[in-house]
């Protein structure tokens, strides 16, 4: 199926007429985007996160549907939506990273976390806990989950 241009953003739109018309004008934009995302594609230290957005992003520019790219790729619509109007917005930069506040939220406030071992007396003079694992035990939550925290809430030097 051919590139239908409400199915995907102007950029992209204008990124892939350029690619089909071959206009001088427009080439060495279009071509250093696509040089960027077909080297993140081949290179094999690339997070295949970011494989994965690039070559959503060069289908787009092939004009290829979003329906096709998604099937092509195995992934959905949304997805292939959502990273097209994230290049579209911010360039070839923007498939390098997720968007913030991602992920599982923190078990434990970090804030909290030395006033409670302080409370506690499970603190040495200069802030660390005693004990990783009796701290951990303690608030009820992991080792890991501890560091995290004491990690956050560290100060520099």
């Amino acid at each position: 199926m051919k590139f239908a241009p409400k199915s995907v953003g102007p950029l992209v739109t204008k990124l892939a007429a350029a690619l089909q018309e071959t206009r001088l004008a427009d080439l060495p934009a279009v071509t250093a985007h696509r040089a960027l995302l077909q080297h993140w594609v081949r290179a094999p230290t690339t997070p295949q996160r970011v494989v994965t957005r690039s070559r959503i992003v060069l289908s787009a520019l092939d004009g290829l549907s979003i329906d096709d790219i998604a099937s092509q790729l195995d992934v959905s619509a949304h997805t292939v939506r959502l990273w097209i109007a994230r290049f579209e917005e911010s360039g070839s930069e923007a498939l390098l990273h997720d968007a913030p506040g991602r992920g599982r939220p923190a078990v434990i406030a970090p804030d909290e976390v030395r006033d409670r071992l302080r409370e506690a007396n499970l603190v040495r003079p200069d802030g660390e806990p005693v004990s990783i694992r009796r701290a951990a035990r303690f608030l009820g939550v992991s080792t890991s989950a501890l560091w995290r925290a004491l990690r956050r809430t560290r100060r520099p030097a």
